[in-house]
């Protein structure tokens, strides 16, 4: 009788235990990830390309993404969750060395092909079964309570009816900020206020709840991944909101000279690679601006233009903020010289017409065009120094005369090949203002009337004063039809 007592009692404690361990909303997973470390194990996926991997039940996977091969916590993270019957993934891009040693309830999900492990699914997502994942840096501490706090967060979801929640880590005060991402401008704009209720962004380290299916086409290992998922979640239109939860942090893990130095080191080189693969260029910060894109000592932001068409235009964006403001600073250091030596100069095709438009240049504009009077060139020194030699450089620009034609070119240093077109015209004997070189892709390059040069008048464009032909409208509807001012013709028909 006792023994069939205590047999009964054991079951039922089986029972007990199973119970708790399949409640839904938990960190573990009902069903385990496939071994991504084992090449005869593929993932599944739906027809549709949604959902990858097993059949996902409500829960939370913490997924860690920022860390260090050269100093880290990711065994300790990931016991410190698998105490508290969280699973971890690790993703990463690159065999982690030294290797991790074994943790349970730990994986490595590999996103970058390896020729000793073709058959490796490259697909993290494969490694999560719950619905939600936490994605946290190394070195952050679910709460003691980490069960019932993870509970907690899919519940605060539904009650904020928000997609995501932002989670502040250690003793971190940050406040969240707006994030507005201008794609086709190249910008990124932080520090704003946020929308009421909701935590578009957030500096410093920080965890993000994140729905598993939003992330399916996600780039994992983009770092610092907060930054990268914070954009993708507003590309992705995720609304997120700060959560009430907070979670801990271990002790500091760079006290050194010698490991800090590496670890900023990192951060900036990883920080450039963000900023190139979202094709961000410029970063806003209220009055603060950081650039991300070309300078004085870089090439170009694009290559050679083919056929009036620079590549940016295919990807359905405009010209790079920081190829437009190389151009401006070229154009005045251009227009200064031209006024100081008395050339007779005006702006031409596009540039006019941004500067009848907005003062400024096309949005999407790649070079500046000037023309002037050839009976001038000898009277400006840069300008005659090309024609004689063929390049003079001045205050780091370069004047040269152009291969493609009988014009001049002015760039913006040696290394960056933005430039301003400046084309000799002058009067043919009949009153018609020509010149040797026509560029066929221009549609507006073409004869006309000298008397629209006869005064020449000023307006303004790229931050001053420069010379126009007088009755500008009247000029630009000549070269390129009636109305051209009110109605741009936007890139993908043509770039006016």
């Amino acid at each position: 009788m006792r023994r069939a007592t205590r047999t009964w009692l054991g079951v039922l404690v089986l029972c007990a235990m199973a119970a708790i361990l399949l409640l839904p909303h938990i960190c573990l997973r009902v069903q385990s990830a496939p071994e991504l470390e084992t090449p005869d194990r593929e993932p599944t996926s739906s027809k549709a390309g949604g959902h990858v991997g097993p059949p996902r039940h409500p829960g939370v996977t913490i997924a860690i993404i920022d860390f260090e091969d050269f100093r880290n916590e990711l065994a300790r993270t990931a016991a410190h969750a698998a105490e508290r019957r969280c699973e971890v993934v690790v993703i990463t891009d690159h065999a982690i060395y030294p290797p991790l040693p074994s943790v349970p309830g730990l994986t490595i999900a590999h996103t970058a092909y390896d020729a000793a492990a073709p058959g490796r699914s490259l697909d993290p997502v494969a490694a999560i079964g719950t619905t939600h994942v936490l994605v946290m840096p190394d070195n952050a501490l679910l709460p003691d309570t980490g069960l019932d706090e993870v509970a907690d967060l899919l519940d605060e979801l539904k009650d904020k009816s928000v997609d995501g929640l932002v989670l502040r880590i250690g003793a971190s005060t940050e406040p969240c900020q707006g994030l507005v991402m201008d794609v086709k401008r190249w910008t990124l704009d932080l520090g704003n206020s946020p929308p009421d209720g909701l935590c578009p962004y957030m500096d410093g380290d920080v965890a993000l709840l994140l729905p598993v299916q939003a992330l399916v086409h996600a780039a994992w290992t983009l770092r610092p991944a907060s930054m990268s998922l914070f954009v993708q979640a507003h590309l992705a239109n995720l609304t997120l909101a700060l959560s009430r939860a907070q979670l801990g942090q271990g002790p500091p893990m760079f006290t050194d000279d010698h490991a800090v130095g590496k670890k900023v080191s990192a951060d900036r080189r990883r920080k450039r690679a963000l900023m190139k693969a979202l094709g961000i260029k410029l970063v806003s910060r209220g009055p603060d601006s950081e650039w991300h894109g070309c300078s004085r000592e870089s090439a170009r932001c694009f290559g050679t233009v083919v056929n009036d068409s620079p590549e940016y235009i295919a990807a359905n964006r405009w010209t790079p903020p920081c190829c437009l403001d190389h151009l401006r600073e070229t154009a005045r250091h251009v227009f200064e010289i031209l006024d100081r030596d008395g050339v007779r100069y005006w702006l031409e095709g596009g540039s006019l017409l941004g500067a009848a438009r907005d003062g400024d240049i096309i949005p999407w504009d790649y070079d500046v065009d000037v023309g002037l009077d050839e009976e001038d060139i000898a009277r400006c020194k840069p300008l005659a120094a090309a024609a004689r030699d063929g390049r003079h450089e001045e205050a780091g620009f370069v004047w040269e005369k152009a291969r493609e034609g009988d014009f001049y070119r002015v760039q913006y240093s040696a290394a960056n090949h933005l430039h301003v077109d400046l084309f000799p015209f002058h009067d043919d004997g009949t009153g018609t203002m020509t010149k040797m070189t026509w560029i066929e892709s221009h549609r507006q390059d073409m004869p006309f009337p000298a008397h629209y040069l006869r005064p020449l008048a000023r307006m303004p464009f790229v931050g001053m004063s420069v010379s126009v032909p007088n009755h500008h409208r009247e000029f630009l509807e000549l070269k390129f039809g009636p109305g051209v001012i009110e109605n741009p013709r936007y890139p993908g028909r043509t770039r006016d």
